[in-house]
């Protein structure tokens, strides 16, 4: 049965379930029985990796808690701060790897039937958390929550390319319903980045050995599919706390400064997202919508990409879908056909898009006034942007 208990964006986490502030580092703890596992996969992470485990060993918890790290033969010289590591913390980190490359779905996966613990938190090697006491909150927020099966939390980015740190810049709106997180990652509306997720672990479990989408290798992303499937087994929550730093790469599964290589990857993530509208009936105004975010998603990719053919496809699916911003999808499908076109219609474009977020935030204002009038980093604009990190769709 699922149970939704509301919380305030600055809930006292621990206070609420007996636990202090003041609590030791993990190498005081006995990790031989842990209540949480921490998943971590890493491959050529060398710039990134030492600062990432560093920050998992200084969280203040009350708990044991075990580190399973996946090392997927690197050759720039992670593997051997990986085994420093191991050495450095015997007691807590378990270190995976083999005598070739296996692939990041397959280290996956070897990780996750490695973990023990009651709940697993995840951290990808070139992440970090930046809260000490993010296991201690979110181990908090579950122990009371027995409805819920996963909680995430907002997170800063660090632009690696540029040195830039923007605070609190990957958010959730407060007003979100718990129990329709599935609804809400297909609308983008909730995406939970991966270096945020803890999840119970026997939910996770569940849905490795009965969802085939969350190890096949045809589709480039590996956890979009995980947290939908968890959220259709319970309640997904959110700290509203920037507890986690994601650093954006130049070059990554769901990043890149080439437009082509952007393009296929979100074509893939529609592709997925479709397959899980067939997998699950939804309402079908909701099938509608997604749809209609995919197709203007995907257009504008290809918009800056040049590329007319797959342009046209998501614009007539855009129409097919009943899509609202016939202007705006009309000007992308008109400028993806040259470089000269694209120029032309680029400040059409910018501002019909100030138009429609004024517009959203107006709405939010009217549905939420208590809201509106807490300071806007807590309010920052959710994390559905399609040019920010993610494996996790549409962001």
């Amino acid at each position: 049965t699922r149970w939704s208990r509301p919380c305030s964006p600055r809930s006292d986490y621990l206070t609420e379930a007996g636990l202090t502030s003041k609590m030791p580092t993990p190498d005081a703890q006995n990790s031989a029985t842990p209540l949480v596992s921490v998943a971590m996969i890493t491959y050529n992470h060398r710039a990134y990796f030492q600062k990432s485990v560093e920050a998992v060993m200084a969280q203040r918890v009350n708990f044991p808690f075990e580190f399973v790290i996946g090392e997927d033969c690197s050759t720039d010289g992670t593997r051997e701060v990986a085994f420093e590591m191991q050495h450095r913390y015997p007691n807590v980190i378990r270190l995976i790897t083999s005598e070739k490359n296996v692939g990041s779905h397959a280290n996956a996966k070897r990780v996750d039937q490695a973990c023990r613990g009651k709940y697993v938190a995840y951290c990808e090697g070139d992440d970090f958390w930046n809260d000490s006491t993010k296991l201690a909150k979110q181990v908090a927020f579950l122990q009371s929550r027995p409805g819920y099966v996963m909680v995430h939390s907002h997170c800063h980015r660090y632009l690696v390319a540029s040195r830039r740190l923007l605070t609190n810049s990957l958010t959730v709106p407060t007003e979100l319903d718990d129990t329709k997180a599935y609804e809400d990652i297909l609308m983008g509306r909730r995406n939970p980045l991966t270096v945020s997720v803890m999840a119970r672990r026997d939910a996770v479990q569940s849905v490795l050995e009965n969802c085939p989408e969350c190890t096949d290798l045809k589709w480039p992303m590996g956890d979009t599919q995980r947290w939908l499937e968890l959220a259709r087994l319970g309640s997904v929550g959110c700290i509203h706390e920037p507890l986690a730093t994601t650093n954006v790469l130049p070059e990554s599964a769901g990043q890149s400064t080439n437009p082509q290589k952007r393009l296929k990857f979100y074509m893939a993530a529609r592709e997925l997202h479709l397959h899980y509208l067939r997998k699950y009936a939804v309402d079908p105004e909701l099938d509608r919508r997604v749809r209609e975010r995919l197709a203007l998603i995907l257009l504008q990719h290809a918009y800056i990409a040049r590329d007319p053919v797959v342009a046209q496809k998501m614009y007539d699916a855009f129409v097919e879908a009943d899509g609202r911003s016939r202007s705006r999808a009309a000007c992308l499908l008109w400028g993806s056909r040259s470089k000269l076109r694209a120029k032309t219609v680029r400040p059409l474009i910018k501002m019909e898009e100030f138009w429609r977020r004024g517009m959203t935030r107006l709405k939010r204002a009217i549905a939420n006034p208590a809201a509106s009038s807490t300071p806007s980093k807590e309010l920052s604009r959710s994390s559905a942007n399609p040019q920010r990190k993610d494996d996790e769709v549409a962001r």
